[in-house]
């Protein structure tokens, strides 16, 4: 039978091995599923194991059926061993059965190469200045562990290895730095074909009672928004992301022809709008939709992205990372002011066979205005004003029937009950009338960017009137207006708002403390996503149009290439200078501290003197301290010349610990040293 010889990789170098595959591993600690952990567990041990000589490693009947128990568990988790989240898994699996096959040195480096592909793949999945912070930390960590099995066993020590890898990375940064300011932006030629199912808050296709209510429970980030020039007020925050025009009279949900694949691009001549206008760029959070957030009436500059004809923007891929676009935005238009097609009709006044009892009220109340599809309109406003409704983040369940439900019985509900009651009492006479969700109102930052998040979630209706095209209709205004004036948190008097964020600074916002760590903490994540996660093309030519005047590639390219020839040389400079500087031992330092404090009582050391001829000298001149000069000469001379066990072969540790021991008994008897004849 074959054997291997193993790799007898020092005791430090495992460590920071191990360390380094544990840290590498942690950063996908909430993604992944359970039997990985417990596969990492195994491996570790396993390895620490062979470490001791009390285990070997697997054969290969075992590693095969290890190899094929995870496609099948990865498989069963996930439905695919493709795509991010499956691929991942299979790698950072390889990753672990590496450690059990590690006989040759070789193995041990390739494990460590491998450590930086594991770590970059978290930018996969976040991108946020924390989880940038902490992938910096294992970075370093592994560059530790690359550095640890270049050193000799003598040399390798924990402390020195990661001081040389700090200082690696560290001068590595001014590099990082210059590319990653001049080298152009360019999209990625692959897609990664991310699913919308991996969304986990925030709007979704459809909207059935109480799904908005929920986002007011979490005060996650969605987006943020910069404007150029005048701001909005808080009542013109429309943010328009999703149409819903399909009811199946429990769910709303978004029709087919919202789809990029499926949908045409407006035409805009069929838009009429003033000259009041938004400039404003926004940094969207990834949320695995295809829409983009803006205000009414909006263009945004990106490819692969459409204005469809319910006015949603979709984008051909979906939003699986940091995306940042500019828009500009006018508020006062009108769209459709004559016609709408038959089809556009038809699916925005189809009703589903339930709820009779609204549509016979629907019919009621038209017939009191004589048909008037504006006064009806305001008197189905009126009624929500009056009748005793009740805006809350916590209405009770409806089961079958929800319009009537709402409407007649419960009388309690969100933004998104008023919407859909609204637009069915609409539909019910032969109005026009879709839902609309987005997000409604935002924070402004003392530092004037604007913050929308998942709490600001909103759902408004728009109905369509010959004459005046689509209009705006916010049922939620007439029970509640607080909402749209001040925001959310100012409406309901339950405790539901914010459930899910029990630690958001924003319900400490009496503190002034945490309003102010909360204000810079925002501020500078706003700027990591701003000007790190979302420099783009545009980002970029606007911050070296800041330096640079008339930008061209072959000036940027001149500049690049300078710049690193300057940092390159000067970091040439330092090495040479290192490399001429000839480091003082820690040992010989504490003796010429002993040689100091002889020669302050005027006997000095004559240059070539050996050690014991001048600790003779020393004891002639200062016989009363001449057992104290021994000690510290015979324990400089074991230090220095002749340490224990490096001649017999002695255990490393062993040795260690001894000049350790012997290098602290030297320090105490220079220091309690003193001289007197």
């Amino acid at each position: 039978m074959k054997t291997h010889t193993i790799y007898p990789i020092p005791r430090v170098g495992l460590i920071l091995l191990l360390v380094t595959v544990s840290l590498a591993i942690a950063s996908h600690a909430l993604r992944l599923p359970v039997g990985v952990f417990v596969a990492a567990i195994v491996c570790l041990v396993w390895r620490i194991q062979v470490f001791r000589e009390r285990w070997v490693f697997p054969g290969k009947t075992v590693r095969f059926f290890m190899v094929i128990a995870s496609f099948v568990t990865v498989f069963l988790y996930y439905g695919t061993i493709l795509g991010p989240d499956a691929g991942v898994t299979l790698l950072i699996l390889a990753y672990l059965f590496k450690l059990l096959e590690m006989y040759k040195e070789r193995d041990a480096f390739f494990i460590v190469i491998l450590s930086y592909f594991v770590v970059a793949t978290n930018y996969l999945f976040s991108t946020s200045l924390l989880s940038s912070l902490y992938t910096f930390v294992v970075v370093l960590m592994v560059t530790a562990s690359l550095v640890g099995l270049n050193q000799s066993r003598k040399k390798i020590r924990p402390k020195r290895t990661l001081l040389i890898a700090a200082k690696l990375s560290i001068q590595a940064i001014p590099v990082m730095l210059i590319l990653f300011v001049f080298v152009p932006r360019v999209s990625p030629i692959w897609s990664l074909n991310v699913d919308s199912d991996q969304a986990t808050t925030g709007l979704s296709d459809s909207v059935s009672p109480g799904d908005i209510s929920s986002l007011s429970k979490s005060d996650e980030l969605v987006f943020t928004a910069e404007f150029n020039g005048d701001k909005p007020i808080q009542e013109e925050l429309y943010w328009r992301g999703v149409t819903y025009s399909d009811f199946d009279g429990r769910t709303w949900s978004r029709g087919l022809r919202d789809n990029y694949e499926s949908s045409d691009s407006i035409e805009l001549d069929n838009i009429d709008y003033s000259k009041k206008l938004f400039e404003f760029q926004i940094i969207m959070q990834p949320n695995y939709r295809h829409w983009l957030f803006s205000l009414p009436f909006s263009t945004i500059d990106l490819p692969y992205v459409k204005l469809t004809d319910s006015l949603v923007f979709e984008r051909k891929e979906a939003v699986s990372t940091l995306l940042s676009y500019r828009a500009r935005s006018h508020p006062e238009y009108v769209y459709q002011r004559h016609f709408i097609s038959p089809t556009d009709r038809e699916r925005n006044t189809r009703l589903p066979a339930t709820d009779i009892r609204a549509k016979r009220k629907a019919i009621q109340m038209i017939a009191k205005v004589a048909g008037d599809h504006v006064k009806y309109a305001d008197s189905v406003l009126n009624w929500f004003n009056t009748a005793n409704f009740v805006y809350t983040l916590q209405p009770p369940a409806l089961k079958v029937n929800t319009i009537d439900g709402f409407l007649f019985s419960t009388k309690q509900g969100f933004c998104g009950h008023y919407a859909g009651a609204f637009v069915f009492m609409m539909r019910a006479v032969g109005i026009p009338a879709r839902m609309i969700g987005g997000y409604q109102g935002g924070d402004y930052h003392s530092a004037g960017h604007l913050m929308v998040k998942q709490y600001h979630a909103h759902a408004w209706t728009e109905i369509w009137l010959r004459g005046k095209g689509w209009v705006r209709v916010d049922p939620t205004r007439a029970v509640a207006p607080e909402r749209i004036i001040s925001g959310p948190e100012y409406v309901t008097s339950d405790s539901s708002f914010l459930t899910d964020s029990p630690l958001s600074p924003r319900l400490f916002r009496n503190s002034e403390f945490i309003s102010s760590l909360r204000s810079r903490l925002e501020h500078i994540d706003y700027l990591w996503s701003r000007w790190v996660v979302g420099y783009n093309n545009s980002t970029q030519m606007e911050f070296l149009s800041r330096w640079i005047n008339n930008v061209t590639p072959q000036k940027v390219i001149t500049i690049m290439l300078m710049l690193l020839c300057g940092v390159m040389a000067v970091l040439s400079i330092y090495v040479l200078l290192q490399r001429g500087k000839q480091k003082l031992n820690p040992v010989d330092a504490l003796f010429l501290r002993y040689c100091d404090k002889l020669a302050e009582k005027g006997l000095s050391r004559m240059q070539g003197e050996g050690v014991w001829i001048f600790y003779q000298r020393a004891a002639n001149h200062f016989p009363a301290q001449a057992d104290a000069f021994c000690r510290i000469t015979q324990l400089y001379d074991d230090l220095r010349y002749g340490p224990p066990g490096a001649v017999n072969g002695e255990n490393n540790h062993d040795v260690s610990v001894t000049l350790a021991t012997q290098k602290n008994a030297l320090k105490r008897e220079i220091r309690r040293l003193h001289i007197h004849k």
